[in-house]
């Protein structure tokens, strides 16, 4: 009797562990979405800041991304450059 008793003390000890772990792990995998979601929102808001500048600043063609616009703009920067020195 007293063998089953402390049998199943044991299983119940290892399934509150097993409980515990897991939801650690869980809290852990919330966390890491939570955080990195919040590092992109953080640099896309960060970056959707800093190309209007750069295209006031004119050095917009540092930063090769997006690939177009960074022809379009040094298009049109030639073409200001042009008028103003003509």
């Amino acid at each position: 009797m007293v063998m089953n008793e402390t049998s199943r003390q044991v299983t119940a000890n290892a399934s509150l562990q097993y409980r515990c772990l897991l939801t650690v792990i869980a809290l852990v995998v919330i966390l890491s979405v939570i955080g990195t979601y919040e590092l992109i929102r953080y640099f896309w808001k960060k970056w959707e800041y800093t190309i209007p500048v750069l295209r006031e600043i004119g050095q917009f063609e540092m930063y090769p991304y997006p690939l177009e616009e960074s022809h379009e703009g040094s298009e049109r920067n030639a073409q200001r450059n042009c008028k103003g020195k003509s």
